[in-house]
C-alpha cells in the first residue's frame, strides 16, 4: 500500500491537523513529507485558518520548493501562497530595505538584482586592489585556492562570523548571536583577505549570494518597521528540509515567527549533509528546546525495499548526535542490494557498466538509473566505460550539466549531495572503501556517515555497491556488519516466498528473530500483502517456533517482545495450530542458541 494524496497515513493525517504553534517534524527518506506539507497547507487555507497569502512556504533549495509548487498547484484556492528559497526570502528583505532608503549603499540595476552578484569576480577585484596595496602579499596571492578561500567567506556569512563587527552596527542582544570571524589555522591570513574583500564589495555596492541571509538578517535586526512588515506578511511559516538551515537561515526565521510562532520546521536530523557549508543538526535537534513545539515523526518509507532500509538503519544507528529514530519498512522484500569487492578501478567500472547494459536490456531505461559518487574525480573511469559501451549518460557538475550527445535522458553520474531528494528504480554507489566514504581529508565523520546514509535510501528496486579489494572497507558498513544484514534479508525474502513445511533452522531464524531485531516487524503488521491463508501458514509457523523455544527455556533470550507475540497471533487467526515446533534441526538450533548466547544482533541458522 502507498500512500497517496487521498490516502494519508495516520502519521501525515497528524501533521495536516496541527493548526498553529511551533511544531517540528522528523520525517525519514522517502516518508512523504512533501505530500503531508502541502495537505497541511491546504487545508490551513480551506478552513479559512490562515490567508493563502499569509502562508510561506520556503526550503534551502529550488527542487524542493518546485515541488511544493506542483503539489499545491492542484487547489486553485492555494495559489496566492508564497513558495519560495531562503535566500530569495533573504533578498526580499535585502529590497525592501532599499526600497525604504534603509541600504543606500547598495547598487541595484532595474531587474532589481545588485550589480556585481558573482563572488568569483569580486574576489578577482579584491585580489588586484590588494596586489597593489600590500605587495608582500604577493606569494599568498599567487597560491591562492579560491575555491577554497570563497568556501571560507560563505561558511563565515552563513554563520554570522563578521569581517568586521563593529561595520554591521548590530543592536547589543544581535552581537550576542553574531561574532567575528576565526583565523583558519592551515590559512590565518584568509581573516585578513576577507577584510579586504568586504571592503571592495561595500566599495562597489555589491551583493553576492552569500550576503542575501547575512544582510537580511542585519536588516531585520536594525530597522523594526521592515521587521513587522515581514511578520505581518508572513503569519505562517513552513519550512522544509530544515536539517540543511544555517545560523543565518535559523535566526532569520526566528526573528520573523516571534509574534505568533506559527512556524512548522520539517526535516531529517539523519540527512544534515551540508555542515561544510554551514549547515548544522543543533538548528533542527535544539528546536523543541528553543520553541517548545509540539514534534510529529513520519518514520514510513514509501521508497526503498528491506535490504535498503535494513542497511540504512543499520548504518545510522551508530551516530551519536541524532534523534533516535529507524526507517520504518513498507515495500516488502523484493529488490536487492549487493556489495561487490574489485581488484582495482577499471574492473569496477566495466562491472557496473556491465550490470547497467543488462539492466538496459532487460526494460530498464537510462533515467531510471544513477551512479552516486562522493567526489567527481571518482567518475573518469565510469565515464570511459559508458562511452565504450555506448550508453548515454548525463555529469550533473558544480551546477552544470554535461553529456557525451544530445539523446533522451541518459544515466544519471551525480554526487551523493546533489542526489539529496532525488531517487531511482537502479543505484550504484563506488569505491565504498576507506578514503573515500569517510573522505581521507573529512574531520565530520558523523557526517560522512550521513552520506552514506543518504545513498542507501536513494535507490527504490536494486542498490549496487562497489569497493576496491586493496583498500579497507568503508568502516561504516563494517560495523553495520552490512555483509550479515544482507544475507539475512535475502533469507527472509526467500522464506516468504515459500511454505513453512519447507522451511529449516536458518528460514526460522531469520524470520522470527532477525527481522525483528533488524527492526523489520512493522511491516508485517501493517503493509505485508501476502495471500490471506499463507500469511496465516507463516505467523503460525513463528509461533510454533516461538512456543518450543518456550518450552526448552529460550524465549526470553530471543528478545521477542510481546507486542510481536501479538502481532503474530493476530495474522494467524483463531483456528491456527500453535502446538509447539518439533524438528531435529530447529532444536538443534535452539540448544547451540542456549549454549553459546549470541552476542551479535543477529545471526544465521547454520
Amino acid at each position: 500500500m502507498k500512500t497517496t494524496a487521498f490516502s494519508l497515513t495516520e502519521q501525515q493525517q497528524a501533521i495536516v491537523r496541527h493548526d498553529r504553534g511551533p511544531a517540528l517534524v522528523f520525517a525519514v527518506a522517502g516518508s512523504g513529507k512533501t505530500t503531508a506539507m502541502i495537505h497541511r497547507i491546504e487545508r490551513l487555507v480551506r478552513e479559512k485558518i490562515f490567508a493563502p497569502e499569509e502562508i510561506l512556504a520556503t526550503s534551502f533549495n529550488k527542487d524542493a520548493n518546485q515541488n511544493i509548487e506542483r503539489g499545491l498547484a492542484r487547489w486553485p484556492h492555494c495559489q496566492r501562497v508564497q513558495v519560495k528559497t531562503l535566500h530569495a526570502l533573504g533578498f526580499q528583505i535585502v529590497r525592501e530595505a532599499h526600497r525604504r532608503g534603509a541600504l543606500p549603499e547598495l547598487k541595484l540595476g532595474r531587474s532589481g538584482h545588485a550589480l556585481h552578484t558573482s563572488a568569483d569576480k569580486l574576489l578577482m577585484d579584491t585580489v588586484a586592489v590588494v596586489r597593489a596595496a600590500r605587495p608582500n602579499w604577493a606569494g599568498q596571492l599567487d597560491g591562492l585556492d579560491r575555491e577554497d578561500f570563497l568556501g571560507y567567506v560563505g561558511n563565515c556569512k552563513a554563520n554570522l562570523a563578521y569581517a568586521e563587527m563593529s561595520r554591521a552596527q548590530l543592536p547589543r542582544w544581535a552581537r550576542k548571536v553574531a561574532r567575528s570571524a576565526q583565523r583558519p589555522e592551515n590559512a590565518p591570513w584568509y581573516a585578513d583577505l576577507y577584510r579586504a574583500f568586504e571592503d571592495e564589495r561595500l566599495r562597489q555596492g555589491a551583493l553576492t549570494f552569500d550576503d542575501m541571509l547575512m544582510t537580511g538578517w542585519e536588516l531585520l535586526c536594525r530597522h523594526e518597521a521592515i521587521l513587522g512588515a515581514l511578520q505581518q506578511r508572513h503569519r505562517c511559516v513552513i519550512v522544509d528540509e530544515f536539517q540543511d538551515v544555517n545560523l543565518a537561515q535559523a535566526e532569520i526565521l526566528d526573528l520573523m515567527t516571534k509574534p505568533e510562532r506559527n512556524f512548522m520546521a520539517i526535516g531529517d536530523d539523519d540527512q544534515t549533509i551540508y555542515e561544510w557549508r554551514g549547515a548544522s543538526p543543533n538548528h533542527f535537534l535544539n528546536f523543541r528546546r528553543r520553541y517548545r513545539s509540539a514534534v510529529y515523526m513520519m518514520t514510513d518509507n514509501f521508497r526503498c525495499q528491506a535490504s535498503q532500509v535494513a542497511l540504512a538503519n543499520q548504518v545510522i544507528r551508530h551516530n551519536r548526535h541524532r534523534q533516535p529514530k529507524r526507517l520504518s519498512l513498507t515495500q516488502g522484500f523484493g529488490g536487492s542490494t549487493d556489495l561487490l569487492i574489485h581488484e582495482n578501478r577499471d574492473e569496477m567500472a566495466r562491472s557496473i557498466v556491465a550490470r547497467i547494459s543488462h539492466a538496459l536490456a532487460n526494460g530498464r531505461t537510462p533515467a531510471q538509473i544513477a551512479i552516486l559518487v562522493r567526489v567527481y574525480a571518482q567518475t573518469p573511469p565510469i565515464q570511459e566505460a559508458l562511452m565504450a559501451a555506448r550508453i548515454p549518460f548525463v555529469l550533473t557538475e558544480n551546477g552544470r550539466e554535461s553529456a557525451p550527445s544530445k539523446p533522451a535522458p541518459g544515466v544519471a553520474i551525480t554526487t551523493i549531495f546533489k542526489a539529496k531528494g532525488l531517487e531511482w528504480p537502479l543505484v550504484f554507489v563506488p569505491d565504498c572503501n576507506q578514503g573515500v566514504i569517510p573522505l581521507e581529508r573529512s574531520g565530520r565523520i558523523e557526517e560522512e556517515r550521513r552520506l552514506l546514509y543518504v545513498a542507501l535510501t536513494r535507490a527504490s528496486q536494486e542498490l549496487s555497491l562497489h569497493a576496491l579489494a586493496n583498500a579497507p572497507l568503508s568502516p561504516f558498513l563494517l560495523e553495520a556488519n552490512a555483509a550479515s544484514v544482507l544475507e539475512t534479508i535475502g533469507i527472509v525474502s526467500r522464506a516468504l516466498k515459500i511454505e513453512p513445511l519447507d522451511w529449516g533452522a536458518e528460514e526460522y531464524a531469520a524470520v522470527a528473530i532477525n527481522a525483528q531485531r533488524l527492526e523489520l516487524y512493522d511491516y508485517f503488521g501493517r503493509w505485508w500483502q501476502a495471500e490471506a491463508e499463507h500469511r496465516r501458514a507463516i505467523a503460525a509457523a513463528v509461533l510454533r517456533f516461538y512456543a518450543r523455544a518456550q518450552q526448552v527455556g529460550v524465549f526470553r533470550q530471543l528478545e521477542v517482545g510481546q507486542t510481536d507475540v501479538e502481532m503474530w497471533r493476530t495474522l494467524a487467526g483463531p483456528k491456527a495450530d500453535l502446538t509447539p515446533l518439533v524438528t531435529p534441526e530447529t532444536d538443534a538450533f535452539l540448544e547451540q542458541f542456549r549454549r553459546t548466547r549470541p552476542k551479535r544482533r543477529w545471526f544465521g541458522g547454520r
